[in-house]
């Protein structure tokens, strides 16, 4: 089963393991995917946007995509959406880049953007590239805003205001694209 697995920026696990790339690593004993630390095994999410629901949105991490085998078991966190699983044998097969970390994202639709907005610590130029994106899903686009862009009352005003603030931000936004074609 393929899957995605974050890392700490210097490729270790949360309890410091650290992981190479096309090395196999096994856990022997009872496999048990848990929320929390009560659960066994190497943990990873099937949905790329699962695995920042994990780390704290302030530090630095590195996705990796991970072929796992051997004994699975998985958990649903229905309230949250969440879903991960664990596993007895893990391979990191490579990490991903920024881009096609975005690039994944945008390929699972608007509820994985809206997660991982929550948690991922995107660039300027990525923020700009979700707000495209969204264009036409009122509810994720104020989810953009107050997450990416710090407009925090986006939430608390009437609908019109809201439409000024939403309008203003893809004038910007349409201005930076037309102003980088013309620079091509």
């Amino acid at each position: 089963m393929i899957g995605y697995k974050a890392f700490n920026g210097d490729g270790t696990n949360r309890y410091g393991k650290k992981f190479e790339i096309n090395e196999k690593y096994h856990e022997d004993g009872e496999i048990l995917a848990r929320f929390g630390n009560t659960g066994r095994g190497y943990y990873y999410c099937t949905r790329l946007a699962d695995v920042f629901r994990f780390f704290d949105d302030k530090e630095e991490i590195k996705v990796g995509v991970i072929e796992a085998s051997g004994t699975i078991d998985h958990c649903i966190d229905e309230y949250y959406d969440y879903e991960i699983f664990a596993c007895s044998d893990i391979k990191l097969l490579k990490y991903l880049n920024r881009k096609e970390i975005l690039n994944l994202l945008l390929l699972e639709g608007h509820s994985s953007i809206d997660k991982a907005i929550r948690t991922y610590k995107f660039n300027d130029e990525e923020k700009d590239v979700i707000l495209d994106n969204v264009r036409g899903d009122f509810q994720l686009i104020k989810s953009v805003l107050w997450y990416c862009y710090d407009k925090k009352d986006i939430f608390t005003m009437d609908k019109l205001d809201s439409f000024k603030v939403i309008n203003k931000e893809y004038a910007r936004l349409d201005e930076k694209k037309k102003a980088l074609k013309i620079k091509m």
